[in-house]
């Protein structure tokens, strides 16, 4: 049976942001102009059960490469793997080592310990509202540097076959319009910086409840001496 593409996911990682004057009081939105370093872009075609059939990905200052199922092997479960290492040593670049990847597949289900998004928000006062950046613009730039900045496109509804090669793979991926996302990835070591603290507070806990339990035991043996004489 032909295997048969319904499917398009295609994304482009950079990183850094060149805010321009008046971008925190003006209505023209951040664009991927104002990005500074493009680190990765990635097309994955799907078949009608989310099943990956070929993909291209390229690492900024290395060659592109592509991957596409062998038909007479049926199934490949590892057809990824190379593109997965990848999303994941660029990850542990910047943050924790699966942010790339749920930037790809599922953008809007990040978990804090993986990055905060940055994006207006709707602020209501009385019957009047107001686009705010959900983060302190001091913030955001102060961390301009370290932000991600996504471009996203997915296509359903395709009916192709597979590419042969990674100039197939290019045809149509820019037809849609993208959907774009700025985060700022969390600091990896603020995890183990809070377990620590929280081992810490443990071990203090029992400290102070090993000294109230020698506190108690000594009042007892006091008062038992006393007794006795």
């Amino acid at each position: 049976m032909t295997a048969i593409v319904t499917s398009r996911v295609v994304a482009e990682f950079y990183r850094g942001i060149d805010f321009p004057q008046n971008w925190d009081t003006g209505d023209a939105p951040i664009t991927v102009g104002m990005a500074r370093e493009r680190v990765m872009s990635v097309i994955v075609l799907l078949d009608a059960q989310a099943k990956p059939l070929a993909a291209c990905w390229q690492v900024e200052g290395e060659d592109e490469r592509f991957v596409r199922i062998r038909f007479e092997a049926g199934e490949e479960d590892d057809l990824l793997d190379g593109l997965n290492d990848d999303l994941g040593a660029q990850s542990l670049r910047i943050g924790v080592e699966d942010l790339f990847a749920t930037l790809l597949w599922e953008p809007r289900e990040l978990r804090p310990d993986q990055a905060t998004y940055v994006r207006k928000e709707v602020l209501l006062r009385g019957r009047y509202s107001r686009l705010v950046w959900n983060l302190s613009t001091r913030e955001i730039l102060t961390h301009a540097s370290d932000l991600l900045f996504v471009t996203r496109q997915t296509s359903d509804g395709l009916a192709q076959g597979v590419p042969d090669n990674v100039e197939e793979m290019h045809v149509d991926a820019d037809k849609n319009v993208s959907e774009d996302f700025i985060v700022l990835p969390a600091d990896p070591a603020m995890p183990k910086a809070r377990d620590q603290e929280l081992v810490t507070q443990k071990v203090l806990a029992l400290a102070l409840a090993i000294l109230l339990a020698v506190v108690v035991i000594g009042a007892l043996a006091i008062d038992l001496v006393d007794a006795k004489s």
